[in-house]
């Protein structure tokens, strides 16, 4: 090898991944599937990631970025983790990468899908029962204001009614006299 060779770094691989510290098979993880299901009730993930090619003079950096989660690129620490803590709801994509010292990037980025399942009072389905309970609600609020209307209209047709007849056999019995 001649010196203004550069040596690329490996790939960055997930080497585990905990749940409230609570580790995880990544091996059985990514047999599965390649996107990993949570509840929201699981929001705080650990991911941890190394290289498998390590050459002391060329210690490589690790960058990662939760996709749709964080805005840029993050350096990794010498603890070779990712924190993630109250994750909102949603579908996250995961990418990791290596850059040697000298800045050279390694050939691929690694990725994987999270997908944690929103709180049922934060889905689609929930805000449209609200909104046909509320819909109800002023329906049944408008019937009831018109019913009574109603009923006091229809009372004061009677009153009305009742005063013309009395009216009128009053003035009938006026007349004969």
């Amino acid at each position: 090898a001649s010196l203004d060779e550069t040596i690329v770094p490996a790939d960055a691989l997930i080497t585990g991944f905990r749940i409230f510290d609570r580790s995880l098979s990544v091996d059985s993880l990514f047999q599965k599937s390649s996107t990993f299901w949570l509840t929201y009730a699981q929001n705080y993930i650990t991911i941890q990631y190394a290289s498998l090619k390590y050459i002391f003079n060329n210690r490589p950096d690790y960058y990662y970025m939760l996709e749709d989660f964080d805005k840029d690129w993050v350096k990794g620490s010498g603890s070779h983790e990712a924190i993630y803590t109250y994750l909102p709801g949603g579908d996250y994509t995961f990418k990791i990468k290596c850059i040697s010292a000298d800045g050279v990037p390694s050939k691929n980025i690694t990725s994987f899908n999270i997908h944690i399942k929103p709180p049922f009072y934060k889905t689609w389905w929930f805000y449209t029962l609200i909104a046909i309970f509320l819909l109800l609600a002023t329906w049944f609020i408008y019937r009831t204001r018109i019913n009574k209307l109603l009923a006091v209209e229809k009372v004061r047709t009677r009153v009305a009614r009742d005063l013309h007849d009395d009216m009128g056999s009053v003035l009938s019995t006026i007349n004969i006299l």
